[in-house]
């Protein structure tokens, strides 16, 4: 399962930050592991807070 996060973390970061202009297998490989996943992190809580943003503003 933490390889599914890992490669998803490292689509998120190939689409995002390197514009598609890498090969994914790169992005995705071993070594960059802990960044696919700390990218993934950041994205998830990025998300959370504006979901909350938005719920917040249309319910109160």
């Amino acid at each position: 399962m933490i390889e599914f996060h890992s490669d998803l973390g490292g689509l998120w970061y190939w689409i995002l930050i390197k514009f598609c202009r890498t090969k994914l297998s790169d992005e995705q490989a071993d070594k960059n592991r802990r960044r696919n996943l700390f990218f993934l992190s950041f994205l998830n809580i990025l998300l959370f807070i504006m979901i909350y943003f938005v719920v917040y503003s249309i319910y109160f």
